[in-house]
């Protein structure tokens, strides 16, 4: 089943000059890089669901070519768009990817529209 994310309105990149222990939860942004005193919070904006895949974007890439991150419950990979290709891969199997790139494929065309609406390109 697939699933179109409803709200991509959110702020590209959000630093934080607080400690960890105030930084409220938030499954759009990911800790990028954390020290005693500070934070760096990256927003992850879904763009489709397909089962349990999620194909995502990092909102602090826009200066590479259009791509998708796809999480799985096993590991992350990553699809360039143009054309499409698999850029890397950490711990999904063969079976799973070639499935990812079907729907990467089928799904092309609004993975680039989000793409630059989100990097503003």
């Amino acid at each position: 089943m697939l699933m179109l994310e409803e709200q991509l309105s959110v702020p590209t990149v959000a630093r934080r000059d607080e400690p960890l222990e105030n930084l409220t939860e938030n499954p759009r942004f990911a800790i990028v890089h954390q020290c005693p005193t500070r934070c760096w919070k990256v927003a992850m904006p879904t763009v489709l669901r397909s089962g349990t895949y999620r194909f995502h974007f990092y909102s602090d890439e826009g200066k590479e070519p259009p791509h998708i991150h796809v999480e799985t419950p096993d590991g992350e990979c990553k699809f360039w768009l143009e054309p499409i290709r698999l850029a890397r891969n950490k711990g999904v199997s063969p079976l799973i990817l070639r499935d990812i790139e079907r729907t990467v494929y089928q799904n092309k065309e609004l993975f680039l529209e989000k793409f630059y609406e989100i990097h503003k390109r």
